[in-house]
């Protein structure tokens, strides 16, 4: 059921700056906000639910009697006290200044990275919202993704929001300017390839990357956000609340999308073959582990009350859902397909078996094994750079393997072994980044 909240505006210069911007990076909104009987898609497509408008949300707070031990809310509600760390039982915080100043400098960080994911969820979006493949689908499907897409530009406000509505507390002796402005108006400007986390930086090829992508980076903000409606910062804790309501509907999204193409692959009558989206699931599920950051970090924003998991068990719990509610729900259909009167347990798929891969392939930050040539399955193979390359051509999405992003990678590889022996270098590998559970927030 979703939560009860109260609808709040940043101040009136940022509220239309705001508006104006998903106008511009995403002008395709309207089609959900027009209230007129013959193109009135939300009313057709998401009756009951609370029509999309571009402004922020905060969730109730409850009397902090009954509260859900695992969710944090009663009657939907975000429980006022602080349940873990060294502020445990004082009432959050509704002022950054409160707790001190690392407490406030780390919001500000979170905040800063969070706004950046929202960003370029949107510019992502933009590359497969007008294309024929997308305008090929059900309208329903064409609804979802817009109504997506649009949703992230709101938790752009609502991150835009959390700085704003403090704006004066995030000043301290010896910054130069306003943190919390300064990371507003970097979020206004910044552009693909800025983003700090990689996943970002990244075009999407074709529709088949943007189901695959909801399906696994944003169930990734999934844990990001229920952890966040724990924080021992109210303002955020309430704020997250109401963005995880609609990253439910984000992540079944794309779920949705992955299953039917692995369904149409497995009938081989769709536009993609199984061994397609075997490779796009390669690409965006080693994306997703590093937005969890370093997986020995977390432990800092556990001590501030501010997330409510190290990284380690985050990405485990992450690791967990994919594994048992993707991955074998996408070899019980594809079973289901070839031999629909046998037992979906018993039948060998042979090669057309859905895998998921090993943790370490494709890494290039937050754990040791960056930059190592390790096949799918978790193999060291070897392999000299340039064959290990070649490889990645063979699991991976033929056009990633001709773009910038994959230049980049190769290039750095070829650092980290330099005169044929691994010399990582500190700025590839990624110490401060605590991901889930630290700094560095996930999507």
């Amino acid at each position: 059921m979703p939560v009860p909240y109260t609808k709040i505006e940043c101040t009136k210069p940022l509220h239309q700056r705001l508006n104006h911007w998903l106008d511009n990076f995403f002008p395709e909104h309207v089609t959900l906000t027009r209230s007129d009987q013959k193109s009135d898609n939300w009313r057709k497509f998401f009756k009951g639910t609370p029509r999309f408008e571009m402004t922020g949300k905060i969730a109730d707070v409850n009397d902090g009697s009954k509260a859900d031990p695992l969710t944090g809310r009663q009657h939907g509600g975000v429980y006022p006290y602080i349940q873990f760390g060294m502020y445990e039982g004082q009432e959050k915080f509704t002022n950054p200044r409160d707790a001190g100043y690392n407490f406030a400098d780390r919001l500000v960080q979170i905040l800063d990275v969070q706004g950046q994911t929202e960003i370029g969820s949107v510019q992502q979006h933009r590359v497969t919202v007008n294309s024929d493949e997308l305008l090929s689908m059900p309208p329903k499907v064409q609804a979802d993704i817009i109504r997506v897409a649009a949703e992230e530009g709101r938790h752009l406000y609502q991150v835009v929001w959390m700085l704003d509505s403090q704006r004066d507390n995030w000043v301290w002796t010896g910054h130069a300017s306003n943190p919390g402005e300064d990371t507003i108006d970097k979020l206004l400007n910044i552009q693909m390839g800025e983003y700090r986390l990689e996943a970002f930086n990244i075009k999407w090829g074709n529709i088949l990357d943007a189901g695959v992508y909801m399906c696994l980076i944003d169930l990734v903000g999934k844990y990001q956000l229920e952890m966040q409606t724990f924080s021992s910062y109210l303002p955020m804790s309430r704020s997250m609340a109401c963005m995880l309501d609609e990253e439910f509907f984000h992540t079944g999204t794309g779920r949705g999308m992955f299953f039917s193409y692995i369904e149409q692959g497995a009938k081989e009558n769709g536009r993609y073959c199984l061994n397609e989206v075997q490779r796009t699931f390669n690409l965006w599920f080693a994306y997703a582990l590093e937005m969890f950051g370093d997986i020995r970090g977390g432990q800092t924003n556990i001590t501030l009350g501010i997330k409510a998991k190290t990284n380690y068990e985050a990405q485990n719990e992450y690791l967990h859902e994919v594994r048992t509610q993707v991955v074998r729900s996408a070899n019980r259909r594809i079973a289901q397909i070839r031999e629909p009167k046998g037992d979906p347990s018993k039948v060998d798929l042979g090669e057309d078996t859905f895998y998921l891969p090993d943790t370490k392939f494709f890494r290039r930050q937050s754990i040791e094994e960056i930059f190592e040539p390790y096949d799918v399955h978790g193999r060291l193979m070897k392999l000299t750079p340039e064959e290990y390359f070649k490889y990645l051509a063979t699991v991976l999405p033929e056009y990633y393997c001709i773009s910038e992003d994959f230049e980049r990678y190769k290039s750095h590889y070829r650092d980290a072994w330099k005169d044929g022996a691994k010399q990582i270098k500190k700025h590839l590998e990624f110490p401060e980044a605590e991901g889930a559970g630290g700094a560095v927030p996930m999507k």
